[in-house]
């Protein structure tokens, strides 16, 4: 059974930032492999799973609203040398100010859900709003 992650008054403390204007860091195309040396559009640092973590969900929080467009961020992880996208998550610019995406595995079975220690799991941009949107999380939640 998956070891509880810690949670602080119901957060996660595992999350990726992206501080700031984020519109004109660099992205990527959705859904492509990682580079072996992870790519330019990585934020946010790498999270090494240190003990097995069932995951709950993956959250996206965009604070401040660009003028158009859509932000799409993509959580991979790293394991036995291989790269495998976890989720996919999507605030269209319409949504306003500190809007948020969520995605979730199909189940605490699902091979997606647990994180093995050794894990290493990154966030990475693939689409930026246009305009001056800022300030932009990625949260792991575990059950």
């Amino acid at each position: 059974m998956p070891r509880r992650s810690k949670v602080f008054r119901g957060y996660s403390l595992h999350h990726w930032h992206a501080h700031g204007a984020f519109g004109s860091l660099p992205v990527e195309t959705p859904g492509s492999a990682l580079a072996s040396d992870g790519g330019g559009a990585l934020f946010g640092g790498a999270l090494r799973v240190v003990e097995q973590l069932c995951v709950a969900d993956w959250r996206m929080t965009r604070r401040q609203v660009g003028t158009s467009g859509t932000t799409i961020a993509e959580v991979w992880r790293r394991r036995a040398g291989a790269w495998t996208q976890l989720a996919t998550l999507t605030i269209p610019q319409v949504m306003g100010p500190f809007a948020e995406a969520v995605a979730a595995p199909s189940s605490g079975q699902d091979p997606l859900a647990i994180l093995e220690v050794g894990d290493v799991v990154v966030a990475r941009l693939v689409s930026a709003e246009t305009g001056n949107p800022r300030d932009l999380s990625v949260a792991l939640e575990t059950r």
